[in-house]
């Protein structure tokens, strides 16, 4: 059986979903960290290559797929991204077989409790004084990026040679994939 948990960003999906699996005896799986690994790179890349969200969910939804392939004969459980009902997630979950999905919810005051923020690497920032007041001053910066962030910033300040290099890398896995910007025929019926 697949259970699969959905919620916005720090409702304890990750949290939850350990629990849960351990007293299950399932597997578990937080499908942002199995993204990440299967294309070598953080999300903030990720993203930053692809041309929209709905790109970025099509490319994660494959990887879903291998999740829910690998695990037929046995249980898991997945903590999904924030967009986990959205697009090809949903269509995926509906076709799935012998699965439910859970959607968490808190109140505001509690999920800003735990809310934590990454750099473009998925390093942690210990959220500083300085990141508040440059939020405060910078009132039209993106919501959860941090000034250290190399996306928020101009990519100028990066060499050239190893931006290029890390896109080249990430369009190859991409290209694997089969699925470059090509939509896949529906079978006639």
């Amino acid at each position: 059986m697949g259970i699969f948990l959905v919620g916005v960003s720090c409702v304890g999906k990750s949290t939850i979903g350990k629990c849960l699996a351990q007293c299950l005896k399932y597997e578990f799986y937080d499908l942002d960290a199995e993204v990440e690994k299967f294309f070598k790179t953080s999300i903030a890349r990720v993203k930053a290559i692809l041309l929209s969200e709905y790109t970025f969910r099509k490319k994660s939804s494959f990887v879903l797929k291998k999740l829910i392939d690998a695990n037929a004969n046995h249980g898991y459980v997945v903590a999904l991204p924030p967009s986990g009902l959205r697009d090809c997630f949903a269509r995926l979950l509906r076709r799935t077989p012998d699965t439910v999905t859970i959607a968490l919810h808190d109140s505001p005051e509690n999920i800003l409790k735990r809310a934590v923020f990454y750099d473009d690497n998925s390093k942690l920032i210990e959220p500083s004084e300085s990141f508040f007041q440059i939020k405060t001053a910078h009132p039209e910066a993106p919501f959860g990026r941090h000034p250290e962030s190399r996306l928020w910033r101009d990519e100028g300040s990066r060499p050239q040679g190893r931006l290029r290099a890390e896109r080249i890398s990430l369009m190859r896995s991409l290209a694997s994939l089969g699925m470059r910007g090509r939509k896949t025929p529906r079978p006639l019926s």
